[in-house]
């Protein structure tokens, strides 16, 4: 007995040694980790709706409310502490089995809350926990099976056991189906991004993922990271922000860029806010959880063009003026356009803007249809007077036939697209303002 108590304390003298080795190897990523994913402390959860959440995800993932769970997360944690209880006098004196699993569970946990990385987006750090949690609650389970040789009593218990299993499974289970059936949670499909940027691209294009954990599915998919860049690199600022973007466009013209997660890695949107006021915005699309957004590099010949001053949107919004990278283009290049917005008054309503290509019959051949600023200069939030710099990069399809066409612009309303604002210039055409006449020819 003292011989096999010896064994044991061996054993666990020795994992504690290749625990303490593991820490020690992750130690100059600690600091990392803090600076990246810490939040402030108004921001972090209370420890107790901590506790919930992130045992809620640990135990049944993320793909259920913690609200649909309750009796299937209190079995879980009665698994636990049956295991904690049942199972202190294990392996030696010294050292028990219930300090271990205690240690293994806890110090993850509540490094965690008290780092302030309480958000969803982090609990995938909580991986390390999952394994001992799940040996908990299968030993618990085990333990309170042959806990006592009454008759009665463990009948009892054999009962008990099979209704924690039983409500363990269909908690497991809803979430599992919620995995497999639910849109809402299927994975982002880099496989067709990636295959459709590899169709468009060109020697001349760049490639940038917002959140460092997009790297490795997303170069699974395209394996020549010569073009690809994360950014931000860091915790995102506006001078390493500028740094590293025009360090990209001097060298492309154009950026096809995946945002996803950005509400943690970069909330308050710098990088696409730079983006949208140094380049062109051509798509913006969803591809499951991932927006998938094209930007044109602006052209360095692009000139200025005065508008009549007399062209009014609504009551208070006029353009002022408008750049134009060209008016001559090929099939497949991006029209650069740059509109100047002015407004006399506060505005009450959200507008959109729509930026059409339209043949001599008046049918549309390409367009562009976006909140000003790429979405993020909402007309609500112009001050008056203030004049507005708007870039929109509209796509020539491959298949344009040579020819005349006209650029028109006009604003809708942001719910109800048919709600144009009426358009007081000479040169207005249904709710819009025709700016530009554009030659297309052949390559």
């Amino acid at each position: 007995h003292q011989g096999s108590l010896k064994n044991k304390g061996r054993v666990l003298a020795a994992w504690a040694g290749v625990m303490l080795l593991i820490l020690l190897v992750y130690v100059p990523w600690l600091p990392v980790f803090i600076r990246q994913a810490a939040g402030k402390a108004s921001t972090r959860l209370a420890l107790p709706n901590f506790l919930l959440e992130s045992g809620k995800w640990m135990a049944f993932g993320p793909t259920i409310e913690l609200e649909e769970i309750y009796l299937p997360l209190l079995a879980y944690g009665l698994a636990v502490v049956l295991a904690l209880y049942l199972g202190r006098k294990l392996f030696s004196r010294s050292i028990s089995f219930s300090i271990v699993i205690s240690i293994m569970i806890i110090l993850p946990v509540m490094a965690m809350w008290l780092v302030g990385a309480t958000r969803p987006a982090f609990y995938k750090f909580l991986l390390v926990v999952v394994p001992p949690i799940c040996l908990a609650v299968g030993s618990g389970l085990w333990f309170l099976w042959g806990s006592t040789a009454n008759s009665f009593r463990s009948g009892l218990a054999k009962l008990t056991v099979v209704l924690l299993v039983g409500l363990i499974f269909w908690g497991t289970g809803r979430s599992l189906i919620n995995l497999y059936t639910d849109p809402a949670y299927a994975r982002a499909d880099y496989r067709s991004i990636a295959a459709q940027i590899a169709a468009e691209s060109r020697s001349t294009s760049a490639i940038i993922l917002n959140a460092p954990n997009q790297w490795e599915v997303f170069t699974y998919y395209h394996p020549d990271d010569s073009a690809v860049f994360p950014v931000p690199k860091t915790i995102p600022n506006p001078q390493t922000i500028d740094t590293e973007l025009r360090a990209i466009i001097d060298n492309y013209d154009l950026l096809y860029v995946l945002f996803w997660g950005e509400a943690e890695r970069d909330p308050e949107r710098l990088v696409e806010r730079w983006l949208d006021e140094n380049s062109f915005k051509t798509r913006d699309e969803w591809v499951g959880d991932v927006r998938f957004v094209t930007y044109a590099i602006p052209s360095e010949d692009s000139k200025e063009i005065e508008v009549d001053t007399r062209a009014s949107f609504g009551e208070s919004i006029m353009l002022k003026r408008f750049d134009l990278g060209s008016e001559h283009y090929t099939p497949g290049e991006i029209i650069q356009l740059t509109l100047y917005w002015q407004t006399d008054d506060r505005l009450e309503n959200r507008y959109k803007v729509f930026v059409h290509l339209i043949d001599q019959s008046g049918q549309i051949i390409a367009q562009r249809d976006s909140e000003p600023g790429g979405g993020l200069a909402l007309t609500t939030t112009w001050l008056p007077g203030e004049t507005l710099a708007d870039n929109h990069g509209i796509l020539i399809p491959e298949q344009t036939p040579p020819g005349q066409y006209s650029l028109i612009v006009g604003l809708y309303d942001f719910t109800n697209p048919e709600d144009r604002l009426p358009v007081d210039a000479a040169n207005s055409v249904n709710d819009a303002l025709q700016i530009s006449s554009i030659t297309i020819a052949d390559d």
